[in-house]
């Protein structure tokens, strides 16, 4: 595995680790319901499924990545303004866009050609 794809896959198990601890303090400080943490659960529990996917050299992962990372920005963006999000996922949320522009660049350069199996 080179070291650009080995990077990539820690900072996404960091990152996946990260949204469930802020999604846990706003669950404990009361700015998530149940239900919201649980379905904020299950979607970092499938989450899970994109680091794997790369370690093991899926080509099709990475782009998963990267258009899942386009459709959150999108989302992001043109979201509600009016609608209350729960501060630390928040807070975590701005930190993680930043690293994912980090591993969508390692996952993309030309030595992680080869991992993925590209001619």
């Amino acid at each position: 595995m080179p070291d650009s794809v080995r990077k990539a896959v820690i900072a996404l198990w960091v990152t996946i680790a990260l949204s469930a601890v802020a999604a846990l303090i706003d669950r404990l400080t009361g700015q998530l319901t149940d239900g919201m943490f649980l379905f904020y659960l299950i979607i970092y529990a499938l989450t899970c499924i994109i680091p794997y996917k790369v370690s093991n050299g899926s080509n099709a992962a990475r782009f998963v990545f990267l258009i899942l990372f386009v459709f959150s920005i999108l989302a992001w963006i043109g979201g509600p303004e009016d609608m209350e999000q729960p501060k630390w996922s928040t807070i975590v949320g701005y930190l993680i866009a930043g690293v994912d522009v980090f591993i969508i660049y390692w996952l993309f350069k030309f030595e992680s050609k080869s991992w993925f199996n590209v001619t």
